[in-house]
C-alpha cells in the first residue's frame, strides 16, 4: 500500500513557504550577533519516485503486465552555514548539487508469446537549497548527536530519459528531446514531462565532533517531495524521495 503524504498540493507549498519565512526571520534577527560557522558536505544519494509502481496486472484471457521500480544511486555535494539561534538550536542554510531519479522495469507477458521487457531510466540533477533547523544534543563529549529538519527548494539542472527494450536496443535523450544520445531524429523536440522546480522536506540526524582539530560530521537524511514532479500526473502524485549519507568538514 503506497504511503500517502500529509503534505500535498497548495497546502504543502504554503507550509513550506511559511516555515522558510519563519526561519528567515529568525536568521535575520540573530545573524548580527551570531558566530557563523561553515563547511562542506559530500556523500551518496539513493533515490526513487513515490507511486511510480503499479505492481502486477493480469487478465486471464490476455496475460500479465509486471512493473517494478529500482532506486538510482548518485552523488551529492554541498556547502552549509550554521548560525546559532538559541541554546542548542541553530539555523543551517545549505546549497547542494544532487543526483536523483529511478529506473522502472516493465514486462509484458502475453499468452503464447515471448515476454517483452523494457527499462525506463530517469536521471535527474538538482541544485537544492535546504533551509534547516539544527538541534545539537549533549555537551562536553568529544562526539555528540544532532538532528536537522526543514524545507528544501530545488531547481532541476539536468534531465535524461533512456529506454532499453530487449531485442530492440536502447535510445535516450534529454527531457526536451534534445542533447541526448540516440535521439529518434536530430532536432526533435518533445514536451518536457518533468517540472523544473521541486519543493520538499528533509529530516535527518548524525554525529559531529572534533577530529585532529577539525569539526567533522556524519549523517543520514530522508527527503520527500511535497508536490508531483510530473507536469501531467494523470491523477497520480509522483514525487521525489530518497536517502542520503553525508560526511562533512567544518571550517
Amino acid at each position: 500500500m503506497p504511503f500517502t503524504s500529509p503534505f500535498s498540493g497548495r497546502r504543502a507549498l504554503a507550509a513550506t513557504s511559511a516555515l522558510a519565512f519563519a526561519i528567515a526571520v529568525a536568521f535575520s534577527a540573530s545573524v548580527a550577533e551570531a558566530q557563523i560557522k561553515g563547511g562542506v558536505l559530500a556523500g551518496a544519494s539513493s533515490t526513487t519516485f513515490t507511486n511510480a509502481t503499479l505492481g502486477d496486472v493480469c487478465d486471464p484471457e490476455v496475460g500479465c503486465i509486471s512493473q517494478s521500480t529500482a532506486r538510482r544511486l548518485g552523488f551529492q555535494v554541498g556547502a552549509f552555514l550554521t548560525v546559532p539561534l538559541r541554546g542548542a538550536l541553530s539555523f543551517q542554510p545549505e546549497l547542494h548539487f544532487i543526483q536523483k531519479g529511478a529506473t522502472t522495469s516493465i514486462t509484458v507477458d502475453v499468452d503464447e508469446q515471448v515476454p517483452l521487457a523494457a527499462d525506463l531510466e530517469v536521471r535527474l540533477a538538482y541544485v537544492e537549497v535546504p533551509l534547516l533547523l539544527r538541534l545539537d544534543l549533549g555537551s562536553g563529549a568529544r562526539f555528540r548527536p544532532f538532528l536537522v529538519a526543514g524545507p528544501s527548494l530545488g531547481l532541476r539542472v539536468g534531465c535524461e530519459l533512456s529506454v532499453a527494450v530487449d531485442g530492440l536496443g536502447a535510445f535516450g535523450s534529454g527531457c526536451d528531446g534534445q542533447g541526448g544520445f540516440g535521439a529518434p531524429e536530430e532536432g526533435t523536440v518533445m514536451e518536457d514531462p518533468i517540472k523544473k522546480f521541486d519543493a520538499g522536506g528533509i529530516i535527518g540526524g548524525g554525529i559531529t565532533g572534533l577530529l585532529q582539530g577539525r569539526n567533522v560530521s556524519a549523517q543520514v537524511r530522508y527527503s520527500r517531495g511535497f508536490t508531483s514532479l510530473l507536469r501531467e500526473s494523470g491523477g497520480v502524485t509522483t514525487m521525489n524521495t530518497g536517502l542520503s549519507i553525508l560526511f562533512g568538514v567544518g571550517f
